[in-house]
């Protein structure tokens, strides 16, 4: 197992954990557990507690993808013989994510220019950051695998038990309460500080090196296309196409307030990438009815969505799939990576990437229905959907209406 599964397997672990007291939690009283030793529905959990009904659901059905809790037509209860069954692996997590700082202006985790494995380190005290990261010292994408680890000491603050609380409360985002920053949009949080920014970037490129594999194995492409990536970021997807099919005429776009940072995070990755044209822009500025910072006559022959959509409301992902409509191609294909959830127990992670993505974003993971019922407002209409047999994206080929 590599260092980046060891940091993966023990984020989800601690995510795990967390969701895990809360539910058993004597805070509560009675405890969630105890409430759903008969079957409850999540209206009817959610008046018990005062919680907001959407984020109730969505906390059950994560428990459910856990197996703590059975589900049948919509009606929850606790599955007893799971109730005990944390390990010592999971307890070695918490132990690593329990020193999380408060991420406020003046840690100085945000004042120093790239923190590093003996930053982490010292902000986790007598739970250093573990022997397999510290030996991963010497590898050749060891800013990346800091970037990772520390990426997720900030995504753990969302799982103290009064951000859980406030999430199934109010039913929204808590960047406010999980960071102690002003904003409560998470990328505001990202743009404000240029050395979290790069190793953000550098960070989501090298977790979802495999997955970009995956994308570029089963999407095959013309000689001379047009591409575009949305949120292209550092340009892991890009690099991975460009690997499969080099002569493609690859455009990147993202965010201006990241273009420093991205460029800092490809420099650290040592993504090499001379032939492609970056473009800055607000995706939520419609001053053409296309993409702001893009040509209105630029078309492309394919569009890439990565881990975009996830993170905004439905009437936000009918804007941005509008824009990227007036820039298709006739017969050209939109491609929204992201992970569908599904009935089946191995699609576990995309019921609990939902959960998460309430906490910090207002977004949410979805049915396949759902994104048909958000493309066919964009006047579009999916045409395939692949699966990734992994933890990665799946594939969703989307064309004009």
């Amino acid at each position: 197992m590599t260092p980046q599964d060891h940091i993966d397997q023990l984020f989800w672990w601690y995510f795990e954990k967390q969701l895990f007291t809360f539910f058993a939690s004597e805070r509560n009283n009675p405890s969630v557990n105890e409430t759903l030793r008969t079957f409850k529905t999540a209206k009817e959990v959610a008046v018990r507690y005062s919680w907001n009904e959407d984020a109730t659901l969505r906390f059950l059905r994560a428990l459910g993808a856990l197996g703590y809790l059975a589900e049948h037509n919509g009606y929850f209860k606790a599955v007893e013989k799971q109730l005990l069954r944390l390990s010592s692996s999971q307890t070695r997590a918490v132990n690593w994510f329990a020193a999380v700082p408060s991420l406020s202006e003046e840690t100085s985790l945000f004042t120093e220019s790239v923190p590093t494995l003996e930053t982490l380190s010292r902000h986790c005290g007598a739970h250093s950051a573990p022997d397999f990261v510290k030996a991963a010292a010497h590898a050749q994408d060891t800013d990346a695998l800091i970037g990772l680890a520390y990426d997720q000491f900030i995504v753990a603050r969302f799982f103290t038990e009064h951000v859980l609380e406030a999430t199934l409360r109010e039913g929204r985002s808590q960047v406010q309460r999980a960071l102690g920053l002003p904003s409560q949009q998470i990328f505001d949080h990202y743009g404000a500080h240029d050395s979290f920014l790069q190793l953000y970037s550098a960070s989501f490129s090298f977790s979802n090196s495999a997955a970009n594999a995956f994308v570029a194995e089963q999407v095959r492409f013309q000689e001379n296309e047009f591409v575009l990536d949305v949120g292209g970021g550092a340009g892991g997807l890009c690099r991975a196409i460009l690997n499969q099919q080099p002569n493609l005429n690859f455009a990147i776009y993202d965010h201006p307030n990241s273009a420093r940072s991205i460029i800092a995070a490809q420099n650290m990755l040592r993504i090499e990438l001379p032939t492609v044209r970056r473009a800055y822009g607000d995706f939520f500025n419609d001053t053409h009815g296309g993409l702001h910072g893009i040509d209105p006559d630029d078309r492309y022959a394919k569009i890439f969505l990565g881990w975009i959509l996830h993170d905004w409301s439905d009437e936000q992902c009918v804007a941005i799939l509008r824009r990227c409509g007036h820039h298709l191609q006739p017969t050209g294909t939109i491609y929204i990576l992201e992970k569908v959830i599904t009935n089946t127990v191995t699609n576990s992670r995309a019921i609990l990437l939902d959960f998460l993505m309430l906490s910090m974003a207002d977004g949410q993971e979805r049915k396949l229905d759902e994104y048909k019922a958000i493309c066919e407002k964009a006047d579009l209409r999916i045409g395939f959907c692949i699966t990734n047999p992994g933890r990665g994206r799946d594939i969703i080929g989307v064309e004009k209406g």
